[in-house]
């Protein structure tokens, strides 16, 4: 199952928002 490449671009960005996120919340 291969993922469009417009997909797996906003998917990393997802995960970048997600590692700042967690970065700025202890309590994750």
């Amino acid at each position: 199952m291969e993922l469009h490449p417009s997909i797996s671009s906003s998917l990393r960005q997802v995960q970048r928002q997600i590692h700042l996120f967690s970065g700025k919340d202890p309590a994750s």
